[in-house]
Order: structure tokens, then C-alpha cells, then sequence
């Protein structure tokens, strides 16, 4: 931003960051920091109960590692993506509908077709008549 700024506008011209700009530029680089002493304080709270230095490490290590499979297998390429017909996903798709005369508050109804829609739309509607 500095060096468009400085191309751009005409002398005697300058920018002030605001919001939410003017909050990351203070800030700066210490994510990194506070994360890392996030991390030592987790450590640390967990070596109490633990009474052990080592016992631990693997509490505070295991997302990590929990994250490096799919992130090998990701990256790898050793999984491809699944790609399924429209027509196919919308006959096996549910959706939820609101019923406020359950308890449960909702159920489950199966989509409708364009077919189905067509011939809801052609059939006429009865006529209803009041009861005295």
C-alpha cells in the first residue's frame, strides 16, 4: 500500500488506515506470539493435573498431529474430489421443513422433482366449501 500510494498520489496527499486496517497494522506480527504462548499456557495448565513435564505433550501435540494425515493425503493428491450428476444428488436429497406441531420442531420431507411440480401445477384445486 505504501509503495501505490506513493505512485499515486499527488504530493501533499496521504492515507491513514481505519477500522479494522488500522487494528492489523498495530498489531503487526505478534499473532505468532501470542499463539505460541496460547500453547505454553495450555502446557503449563495441563502439567499440574498431569503432575508430569512430559504426559503433556501429547495433549498439546495431538491436534497437530491429528492434522498432518489429511494435510499429507491433501497434498499428496491421494484424494480426489467426488463429483455427482445434479440430476442424480436432487432425487436422494432430503430437506428440513419447520412443523411447530412437533415437539422436535422439524421433519424430514424428500425434495420434489421438476415433474412432480408440473403436475401439481396443472392439477386444479378444489373448490372448498364452508362449513355452517
Amino acid at each position: 500500500m505504501d509503495e501505490v500510494a506513493a505512485h499515486t498520489l499527488s504530493p501533499g496527499t496521504s492515507y491513514e488506515w481505519t477500522a479494522m486496517s488500522y487494528q492489523e497494522q498495530v498489531v503487526g506480527n505478534q499473532l505468532l506470539t501470542v499463539f505460541a504462548l496460547a500453547i505454553l499456557l495450555t502446557y503449563l495448565c495441563l502439567v499440574g493435573p498431569y503432575e508430569s513435564w512430559i504426559a503433556p505433550l501429547s495433549v498439546v501435540l495431538a491436534v497437530p498431529l491429528a492434522l498432518l494425515g489429511p494435510a499429507i493425503t491433501r497434498l499428496g493428491g491421494g484424494c480426489q474430489s467426488l463429483h455427482l450428476d445434479r440430476s442424480d444428488a436432487a432425487d436422494h436429497t432430503q430437506r428440513q421443513e419447520y412443523n411447530p406441531d412437533r415437539r422436535g420442531g422439524t421433519r424430514v420431507a424428500p425434495l420434489e422433482n421438476d415433474e412432480e411440480r408440473r403436475l401439481k401445477a396443472s392439477k386444479p384445486t378444489p373448490a372448498v366449501k364452508p362449513a355452517l
